[in-house]
């Protein structure tokens, strides 16, 4: 752990420990944009320059793991993530920082999830994210989707160099590279099916628009969801689940999910999550769990 990030641990005042964790945010977005000597890449090599950023990827996480110890912490995780991804709109970098901030987000979840954080995950997933695009300023918000970047370069870079037809070679190369102080393999995978589900909940009827889970074919027996859709049986969790999705109550909660349910029935909108060439697609807690049985006991 770097020492100066556990200076966040000491009993300061939290207005002290504000400006520590801005410095320590501030020093992390030098480092990305001083990445490469600060030369701009006009076109992108994965092979050469992905696997370069693990460092800051690190280094964020650090940051992370310390950033429990100051009130709302969480939002200045995720304000730094808003500066990573936007931190080289202008060159052939973001590319390969698009992609960071996607390996980043599941991290985030994972990490939340970890530790029962539910008013951070709804933090994360219904934040409006103020992003650029091709050097040009958005004109409206973004959702969290939108950093979901994947990057297909860097996809058969790993694909080559194993001489595996994986999936998804950035998806195995995420777990072969998995940073274990903050989740394991396991957490990972499910913090991007948990992504997924609750995507599911924000863009209803529009499967081109989900958190596309790369992680799925990871989950061979469909363990993580099938506990979710458990969970989701009992008020107490099917409360905090509605909650981190934004959802004003268990009642709204419970009628959209009928409705999804619905239309999932007529039109078999979940079936196009999958890869290509797969049989098995992504699950869902729709799969697991039906309206009339949420928070039964």
């Amino acid at each position: 752990m770097t020492i100066s990030f556990q200076q966040l641990k000491k009993k300061d005042d939290n207005q002290v420990k504000e400006y520590l964790i801005q410095d320590f945010i501030n020093s992390i977005i030098d480092d990305v944009k001083s990445f490469n000597n600060g030369e701009a890449i006009t076109r992108v090599d994965p092979s050469k320059y992905y696997l370069e950023t693990i460092t800051i990827r690190d280094e964020f996480l650090e940051l992370l793991i310390m950033s429990k110890y100051v009130v709302d912490g969480h939002k200045y995780m995720i304000e730094a993530l808003e500066k990573i991804y936007n931190a080289h709109h202008f060159d052939g970098r973001k590319d390969i920082f698009h992609l960071l901030c996607y390996e980043l987000v599941i991290y985030l979840t994972a990490f939340y999830i970890k530790y029962n954080r539910y008013t951070e995950i709804s933090y994360l997933i219904n934040h409006k994210y103020i992003l650029y695009n091709n050097g040009t300023l958005n004109n409206t918000p973004s959702s969290l989707t939108s950093l979901r970047e994947y990057n297909e370069q860097f996809d058969i870079f790993i694909k080559q160099r194993d001489n595996k037809n994986y999936y998804s070679g950035i998806a195995h190369y995420w777990l072969e590279a998995i940073n274990e102080t903050v989740c394991d393999a396991d957490d990972f995978i499910y913090a991007d099916e948990f992504l997924y589900n609750a995507s599911i909940f924000i863009f209803k009827y529009d499967p081109w628009a989900y958190w596309f889970p790369i992680m799925y074919c990871y989950d061979r027996y469909t363990t993580n969801i099938k506990k979710l859709s458990m969970k989701l049986k009992t008020k107490e969790y099917l409360d905090t689940f509605s909650l981190c999705l934004g959802f004003s109550n268990i009642m709204a909660f419970k009628a959209k999910f009928k409705e999804i349910e619905q239309k999932a029935n007529n039109h078999n909108i979940f079936k196009q999550i999958k890869y290509n060439g797969s049989f098995d697609r992504a699950v869902t807690v729709f799969d697991y769990v039906k309206s009339e049985e949420l928070g039964i006991f």
